[in-house]
């Protein structure tokens, strides 16, 4: 695969890229799921599981913005924010396979060559509008390496493979499987009964930055477990970011990390993004 760098201004751009996913689709008919066929790390069971015994529960999960953050657009057109496609918007509505994101900002995910990837011109929902940048870098952040790890449940960062296409239960909860065949609360984490530190850790997986300790190839907690120590699956953090403001130093300490935790989370409500991918 050879990433694209950059991308030709104005229309030009938009030409040519509708031209490179009309190919992908066509290449590509009977579009691949949104990751491989699910296998994942073991102990797992999936949301579906849970609803039997937690009906309510799992009716408030199923309105969350994490449980609609992933949704098949051509099962659900629908689930298609944008309303305004024109030339200068550098792919169809055709060429969207997947949504992400259904509260602030709407994303969207094309396959190319067997692989998705975030498409490079995001939807404001807040606006009713495109926002008006692009990231002209797209091709090099493939969604498998960049995003399964905490838009996934029971990723497996050996084999690649994954349980759930979700912020599921488990992301929070753990492998439930045990838990679903026994019926007891003992053999599934419960958030509100962990020390604080462990708590917020299920957070600052995927709301904080790091690099794994598997290889080091994935920008997040690669095999995180619920209950575990984050520092067990992060290695460091990622240089504090412009406009940060000191709020964090990236020394990989928990207290650090907490205040980056903070900082993304003002980050997210003040500009209306949660991630930068």
């Amino acid at each position: 695969m050879n990433p694209r760098s950059a991308a030709l201004p104005g229309i030009l751009a938009g030409a040519a890229l509708s031209l490179c996913l009309a190919a992908a689709a066509a290449a590509a008919e009977g579009a691949p799921a949104a990751a491989p066929a699910p296998k994942g790390l073991p102990g797992y069971a999936g949301s579906p599981s849970c609803r039997e015994c937690h009906p309510e529960l799992w009716r408030q999960w199923s309105m969350t913005p994490h449980a609609r953050m992933l949704r098949d657009a051509r099962k659900d057109p629908e689930a298609i924010v944008a309303d305004k496609f024109s030339p200068e918007i550098p792919f169809r509505k055709k060429d969207i396979f997947y949504t992400i994101g259904s509260h602030w900002i709407q994303k969207y995910l094309t396959v190319i060559d067997g692989e998705f990837f975030v498409l490079p011109k995001y939807w404001s929902i807040s606006k009713g509008d495109w926002e008006p940048y692009s990231i002209f870098n797209w091709r090099s952040k493939p969604y498998s390496l960049n995003c399964y790890g905490c838009h996934t449940v029971g990723f497996d960062p050996v084999s690649k493979t994954l349980v759930e296409d979700s912020i599921g239960c488990e992301s929070c909860h753990g492998p439930g499987k045990k838990h679903v065949e026994s019926q007891d609360p003992a053999d599934i984490v419960n958030p509100e009964k962990l020390p604080k530190r462990l708590a917020d850790n299920i957070c600052e997986a995927c709301h904080t930055d790091g690099n794994d300790m598997v290889d080091g190839s994935f920008p997040f907690a690669a095999g995180f477990q619920p209950g575990r120590p984050i520092e067990e699956y992060y290695s460091e953090f990622f240089l504090p970011k412009p406009g940060s403001k000191k709020w964090y130093k990236g020394n990989a300490t928990y207290e650090d990390r907490h205040r980056m935790f903070m900082f993304y989370q003002a980050e997210f409500y003040s500009k209306m993004r949660a991630c930068g991918v």
